[in-house]
């Protein structure tokens, strides 16, 4: 068994030295990141996100918390108290 794993560990090692010169010459992209399109897009609704967070999530979890009994949630299961407004 020890022997059957050396001889797939250095088949594997040779593989390695061997693709090493291919992915040496790969040509690497020159573009910046910043020119991803969707990225912008995230970068823009983000603030969205954190308003909608805000103003409808937070509110509707406090409403959860106060009346537990009437959406089935545990007094235990309430974690609101142990939550900032702006993290987690």
């Amino acid at each position: 068994m020890r022997k059957a794993v050396a001889v797939l560990m250095a088949a594997l090692l040779a593989g390695l030295f061997l693709a090493a010169p291919v992915l040496a010459q790969q040509q690497v992209d020159e573009t910046p990141y910043n020119d991803y399109p969707p990225r912008w897009v995230g970068y823009m609704l983000h603030p969205v996100g954190v308003v909608f967070d805000v103003a409808l999530v937070k509110p509707l979890t406090l409403g959860v918390c106060i009346m537990p009994w009437l959406f089935g949630v545990t007094p235990g299961e309430c974690w609101f108290d142990q939550v900032n407004l702006f993290g987690d």
